[in-house]
C-alpha cells in the first residue's frame, strides 16, 4: 500500500467537525463523490455519538441547503419545530421569512394536537417539499459527477 493509499484511510482519520465541514465542502464543491461520502458519513455519526460538535438547528439547516443534503434540512426543521423557544428575529432573517412563518404555524398545531398524534418529521417532509424536492435533485446531479481521490486528487 502506498502512502498516498493511507492518506486516504478512513479509519486513521480523526478531525474537528470544523476539518469534517471543509473537507465536505470542498469535496462537494470538486465533486469529489468519495471524499464527500465519507466526509458526510464521518460527521453524522461523530455527531450522533457526540465526538464531533453538533451543529445548530439553523447551522445544519443552512448547510443541508447550501450542500444539498435533505438529511440535515429536514433535521434542522424538526429541531427549529420541537425546541422549547420560538424563532428570533435573526434566525428568520437567516432562513427566511416564509420558512419561518411555516415553523411558527407547525409549533402551534403540534402545541394544539397531542404528541402523539403530530409527527413532526411527516409535517416538515409535506410543508417543505418543494425546498425538499430540490435539494433532492441537487444531490443527485452532485453524484452524477464521480471524481474520486485515485483519479489524481
Amino acid at each position: 500500500m502506498s502512502s498516498r493509499d493511507n492518506a486516504f484511510d478512513s479509519k486513521k482519520r480523526t478531525y474537528t467537525t470544523e476539518k469534517w465541514l471543509t473537507i465536505f465542502k470542498l469535496s462537494t464543491k470538486f465533486r469529489c463523490l468519495k471524499l464527500r461520502k465519507e466526509a458526510l458519513l464521518s460527521l453524522e455519526s461523530g455527531w450522533s455519538n457526540k465526538s464531533l460538535e453538533h451543529p445548530t438547528a439553523i447551522e445544519l439547516l443552512k448547510m443541508g441547503r447550501s450542500f444539498w443534503v435533505q438529511s440535515w434540512v429536514i433535521c434542522g426543521y424538526m429541531a427549529l419545530v420541537e425546541r422549547g423557544k420560538g424563532i428570533s428575529e435573526e434566525e428568520m432573517l437567516e432562513i427566511g421569512s416564509v420558512e419561518a412563518f411555516r415553523l411558527m404555524r407547525m409549533r402551534e398545531n403540534r402545541k394544539a394536537c397531542v404528541d402523539s398524534e403530530f409527527d413532526i418529521q411527516t409535517a416538515v417532509q409535506q410543508v417543505f417539499q418543494e425546498e425538499i424536492a430540490w435539494i433532492v435533485a441537487e444531490e443527485k446531479k452532485c453524484e452524477g459527477f464521480h471524481y474520486s481521490t485515485e483519479d489524481g486528487w
